[in-house]
């Protein structure tokens, strides 16, 4: 699939390997850049040899790419093209010269219609995997007489049907209870504490659960409630760009200092266990708002989002919390 994101820059999105190696010769590509996301960084040897089965040299970024969100240049790593592996591309931070190449998850559309055939009405998302299955499944619970919607979202979930950790909006753009088909519960739970309510997960082979956001929003209040009481805060900017919210940061710093409390902004790469140890008591997260969430456990310190930072200092001055909790999505 060629794509035309701006007037000056195509990027090739392609579902098999094969085709993703042979636009990256058809580029005329000499050294390429490969970055893999995190499940597939111990395969990396069969990407970087596949590329040079094809004449070209291949260099591995070494970090996990985490998104789309997270994307090299490839000229900045001493490469003239890049092969993205396992994301799709955001319209406005895409080099001029990549590949992405999703592998795609296989689905048991049978199973998959099987599990849902008892509604009424469905939408249909999962992330980018998933998606050459999407209509295939749709058009099977429609032959059983559910309506199956696939809809297009906002910003970066663009694609028919693609749910981000952080960006939901194909599946609320579309009527029917939304339901993610994935692998793992990551997306579901994001939809969950967005929505304030379970949210029906299937898994490629089929097999249903209702992913209930409460266990998670308990440990988030119980954060919110221990940073009430701190007196100096980070607040984390990253450098990757499409995590890098500037604007947000400096309006956290301003009402955490309005509020009578210490605040710097700390620059990072990667929110590691490393943030802990800077001597700070609280930290505020304005990079990937999974990271607050999934990696919290791993802190010494209350690491929050930008709506918990603002009810920890809404506590802190006597108030009350929000009785619903906002999701931090990223458009």
């Amino acid at each position: 699939m060629l794509l035309l994101l701006n007037p000056l820059t195509y990027v090739e999105v392609v579902w098999n390997l094969g085709a993703a190696l042979e636009y990256l010769s058809r580029m005329g590509c000499r050294r390429v850049l490969v970055q893999l996301p995190q499940g597939m960084t111990h395969a990396s040897e069969r990407f970087l040899s596949a590329v040079e089965d094809r004449s070209m040299e291949a260099l591995l970024w070494g970090r996990p790419a985490y998104g789309a969100c997270d994307v090299v240049d490839p000229e900045a790593a001493g490469a003239d093209c890049l092969l993205h592996v396992g994301h799709l591309p955001f319209p406005w931070l895409t080099p001029e010269r990549a590949v992405f190449y999703v592998p795609p998850t296989e689905v048991d559309v049978g199973a998959v219609a099987d599990a849902l055939a008892d509604r009424r009405s469905v939408a249909l998302g999962g992330p980018a995997g998933v998606l050459p299955w999407l209509p295939r499944v749709a058009g099977e619970l429609r032959r059983r007489g559910v309506d199956a919607g696939i809809c297009e979202g906002r910003g970066r979930a663009r694609w028919p049907g693609l749910v981000l950790g952080c960006n939901f909006t194909s599946l609320l753009s579309c009527r029917g209870e939304p339901v993610v088909v994935s692998d793992g519960s990551f997306h579901a739970l994001g939809l969950a504490l967005l929505l304030g309510r379970p949210v029906v997960r299937v898994d490629p082979l089929g097999r249903a659960e209702t992913v209930d956001p409460m266990p998670t929003l308990r440990r988030r209040y119980a954060l919110i409630h221990g940073a009430s009481g701190v007196r100096s805060w980070g607040v984390i900017v990253s450098d990757i760009p499409g995590q890098r919210r500037e604007e947000l940061a400096s309006f956290l710093c301003r009402s955490i200092r309005d509020a009578g409390l210490r605040c710097w902004q700390v620059r990072v790469t990667e929110v590691t266990r490393a943030v802990d140890d800077l001597g700070l008591e609280a930290l505020a997260n304005t990079a990937c708002p999974r990271v607050s969430i999934e990696d919290s456990p791993m802190h010494r310190i209350p690491i929050l989002t930008p709506f918990e930072t603002l009810q920890a200092l809404r506590l802190a001055a006597g108030g009350r919390l929000s009785r619903k909790y906002v999701m931090d999505v990223m458009f």
